[in-house]
């Protein structure tokens, strides 16, 4: 099936989704806003750490990292790389 929709959503929801700043023939000025993208960027990248448990209590993650031996901080520094490149592919 197609992603996008036929139809556009009624006036009366009042809603603006982001696919539809993206997807009409006129260039939206959406696509000039870096902070918008930057963002949009960290907030899923935080959503992400936080399904996987990378993101609870930093002073708790760091504390907990600075008695990790060798092998076990490139493990979780492996895992932070990946999900970051994830993120930016």
């Amino acid at each position: 099936g197609s992603i996008v929709p036929s139809t556009t959503p009624s006036p009366e929801s009042g809603r603006t989704y982001l696919f539809e700043g993206l997807i009409t023939k006129e260039r939206s000025n959406l696509w000039d806003q870096m902070q918008f993208w930057e963002d949009a960027f960290l907030d899923a990248v935080s959503q992400e750490r936080d399904m996987i448990g990378m993101d609870q209590g930093p002073t708790e993650m760091m504390e907990r990292y600075k008695w990790l031996s060798d092998t076990e901080r490139k493990r979780l520094e492996h895992e932070e790389d990946r999900l970051l490149s994830t993120m930016l592919y």
